[in-house]
């Protein structure tokens, strides 16, 4: 792999690629837009993976795919989450109190 990261693994819980550089364990979730950037959203496994992980966790976002590829780094996603959002579902299924 380039610039000295070797691929560990592929498609992992939560990751797409672990990977290895200088003794350092990363794990890589890549998104690609055919768009320009916008927000990108983190399923289950990989919200649990990269507040587990934090600074060895990243999001590479690959946009406008594939006319004018851009490629961006986001290291510790996980430092941007300021809330956990329980879903309107997952509450209707739990225990009701009268």
């Amino acid at each position: 792999m380039r610039q000295g990261y070797k691929i560990l693994s592929e498609h992992g819980e939560g990751y797409d690629y672990e990977v290895e550089k200088d003794g350092k364990v990363i794990f890589i979730e890549v998104k690609g837009l055919s768009s320009d950037v916008d927000d990108i959203t983190l399923t289950e496994k990989e919200t649990r993976k990269a507040l587990d992980e934090r600074e060895n966790y990243w999001v590479m976002v690959v946009a406008r795919i594939p006319n004018s590829p851009e490629i961006y780094i986001v290291k510790d996603p996980a430092s941007e989450i300021d809330k956990i959002v329980t879903p309107k579902s997952r509450i209707k299924q739990g225990e009701k109190w009268d």
